[in-house]
């Protein structure tokens, strides 16, 4: 079953955003991820606009999603985002 990865997030550092980008695009595509949304910037038809890029990407399992998540090639990229970005990142189980 596939699982979507998605992030909510608003850049506050432009430099450590391409530190943690060069880092963490390889990451996801090296455990089969695969980005549908990069960045965009989403158009509120319901609710409170949000200032936030969204990023949606899917693994092929949550095992391998959660394998990405906690590989030491992601932990290289996490070493940029708290000062690159303020983020919520979730994920759900899709078909």
């Amino acid at each position: 079953m596939s699982v979507y990865l998605i992030a909510e997030a608003k850049v506050i550092d432009s430099e450590m955003m391409e530190n943690y980008r060069k880092h963490s695009i390889p990451s996801v595509l090296k455990y089969g991820g695969k980005f549908l949304v990069e960045g965009s910037l989403p158009t509120v038809l319901e609710g409170d606009k949000k200032e936030r890029g969204m990023v949606i990407g899917v693994f092929p399992s949550k095992e391998k999603l959660l394998e990405w998540y906690h590989s030491p090639e992601y932990k290289e990229a996490l070493k940029y985002k708290e000062r690159a970005m303020i983020r919520n990142l979730y994920f759900v189980e899709g078909s």
